[in-house]
């Protein structure tokens, strides 16, 4: 545990060459006042070698890092925010492997701007977060290339008149950028629908594909994999959230889609792929653990959403019921039903027709309803 007598906390983690991390967020324990940036460098075993706050007596906070061109680390968030979780203006720091500044960079207009994710370039870095000065209204996707000092080589702004946010950004092997976030949130983050968009190396967009159905649905973290993408975050169904795990080809098409979780919500807040290809999921769930919202991580195989080795149905027997009615059956909170194409069902009165009952990401019955 790393803070003080006061609000404190993280929004990224990056090991370090020497088997370390570094750590991103904001503390409120210390510095000028408010929120401000707060840095923390660890041994391998977690034990604190340096801590750093910068900003003044505003709100200043960190999102993201990546390693630095020539040595040193990139910071990304905001800096002046006027109260709370009130956003100020896009901040990017240069730090050395001590946590001295090397210089900083501040970029937008009035209102909110920040960057949430960055990655490095062979020629500088490419930031996703948000723009409001210069939107089509609320909040819009904002992807911003800089060279290797932070001067701006290009930006570019998504979206349209309700409330788009960019949550993760990555390179691709064309020298473009693969960005994941939400579209037409209603405010008050509250997201609207999974948003995946494919850039050139000036950001102008090559496609966009939008995934979800009518609740919360958003990507946080991206990758690149073989013939396609890879996206973990969130999709709702009814009054749930689950983890989510989507996989396209290279033109954003769906290979596969997986969820994870229990009756309760639960969230991917973060993602990573292994040497071997293999996708960790990071979020919180309110279904597992000492209950309320704990940490929850997920390792799973590269193809999970894959059947592999083809094998039988009979491996996971489920019932067959015939039943007049399905108020009862949704009524129980440790289980989900889907029709027979796979959408999840809520309300409670749907037409008849074939249901199947999910119970910890299995099948356990299969129901025929009849008028």
């Amino acid at each position: 545990y790393y803070g003080g007598v006061s609000y404190d906390g993280a929004h990224c983690v990056l090991e370090t060459e020497d088997h370390g991390f570094l750590v991103a967020g904001f503390a409120e324990s210390y510095g000028a006042g408010g929120k401000n940036l707060y840095l923390i460098r660890t041994d391998a075993d977690g034990d604190t070698l340096w801590t750093r706050v910068y900003g003044g007596n505003l709100q200043d906070v960190g999102y993201a890092l990546c390693p630095a061109h020539g040595g040193g680390f990139m910071v990304t968030g905001y800096r002046d925010g006027p109260s709370g979780w009130v956003k100020g203006d896009f901040w990017l720091l240069k730090i050395d492997t001590d946590g001295d500044t090397l210089w900083t960079k501040v970029y937008g207009g009035a209102g909110e701007d920040y960057g949430i994710s960055i990655r490095q370039t062979p020629d500088g870095y490419i930031i996703a977060g948000v723009n409001t000065y210069a939107s089509a209204g609320g909040k819009d996707v904002w992807l911003l290339k800089t060279d290797m000092n932070g001067d701006t080589l290009w930006t570019r702004v998504y979206g349209g008149a309700l409330e788009d946010v960019g949550y993760g950004v990555n390179t691709t092997a064309d020298g473009g950028f693969i960005v994941t976030g939400y579209r037409d949130g209603t405010g008050s983050w509250t997201a609207g629908d999974l948003w995946l968009l494919k850039t050139d190396a000036l950001g102008d967009t090559l496609w966009t594909t939008v995934y979800g159905a009518s609740g919360e649905d958003f990507g946080f973290d991206v990758f690149e994999v073989d013939d396609g993408y890879i996206i973990g975050g969130l999709y709702s169904y009814g009054s749930t959230k689950d983890m989510w795990l989507v996989r396209t080809d290279t033109d954003g098409d769906t290979l596969w889609t997986r969820r994870y979780g229990g009756v309760y919500d639960e969230s991917c807040l973060g993602m990573t792929l292994t040497d071997a290809g293999e996708y960790v999921l990071a979020g919180y769930t309110g279904s597992f653990g000492a209950g309320y919202n704990d940490v929850y991580v997920i390792k799973l195989e590269p193809e999970t959403g894959i059947e592999e080795h083809g094998a039988p149905l009979a491996a996971y027997p489920y019932t067959t019921i015939i039943v007049s009615s399905l108020a009862g059956i949704i009524s129980r909170h440790e289980h989900r039903l889907f029709d027979i194409s796979g959408r999840p069902v809520t309300q409670t009165a749907p037409a008849p027709g074939i249901y199947f009952v999910e119970q910890n990401n299995m099948i356990i019955q299969k129901i025929i309803l009849i008028r």
